[in-house]
């Protein structure tokens, strides 16, 4: 289960010099400081939006584009995160809630530094009005090019069919999304959608 960290920090009242001590910044000058080699729970600032947090076998990481608000008054006051975790054999990146505006470079990144990835966890769903939305969810077309960027082998499309959260039909984006991966020329099971509670797995 991945739980976001913007959730719980939200509910906190912390100040930026109380945070700093809670959540300790280990500088990265040095390589060897990156990886633990004893048990244990290892957490590194890298930047911007970007925090990687190793626990013992397990590692976590990155950034995603979202415009936060949970109240009238504090429109991006906070960062977002999205996650990649990974052992020695798989690679998962976590996409969280995000938008994909003005052909940002950031998932490019992501890919070129963290992937390829064995299988990702995009968001398809609650995009229409673009005008409104884009800066915070990403359409079905914009998940597939996420999907590339990212180098992801296999993609599951989440954040949809639950609730009518805007202006599309709930049940519109695995639709939208199947034409885009045929608009893309990709393999149609590369970037999927499961039923609710359907396992998954890969080989």
């Amino acid at each position: 289960m991945v739980v976001t960290l913007i959730h719980l920090i939200l509910n906190l009242n912390f100040s930026v010099q109380c945070l700093t001590k809670i959540l300790s910044v280990i500088r990265h000058e040095k390589p060897e400081e990156l990886y633990r080699s004893t048990p244990g729970l290892r957490h590194i600032w890298i930047g911007h939006a970007s925090y990687f947090v190793e626990m013992n076998n397990f590692r976590f990481l990155v950034d995603s584009i979202f415009r936060s608000r949970r109240s009238a008054f504090d429109l991006n006051k906070s960062l977002w995160g999205s996650f990649a975790v990974w052992d020695a054999t798989h690679k998962f990146y976590f996409a969280e809630d995000t938008g994909y505006t003005h052909n940002i470079s950031i998932f490019r990144h992501i890919g070129k530094t963290y992937g390829p990835f064995d299988l990702s966890a995009i968001p398809i769903g609650a995009y229409e009005p673009r005008w409104m939305m884009e800066a915070q969810h990403m359409s079905p077309d914009e998940a597939v090019q996420i999907h590339i960027d990212v180098q992801s082998k296999k993609s599951i499309g989440i954040h949809w069919g639950t609730w009518a959260l805007a202006n599309e039909y709930f049940m519109e984006p695995p639709k939208k999304l199947a034409q885009a991966v045929l608009s893309k020329l990709l393999n149609s099971s590369s970037f999927i959608v499961v039923k609710h509670s359907e396992v998954f797995d890969l080989p």
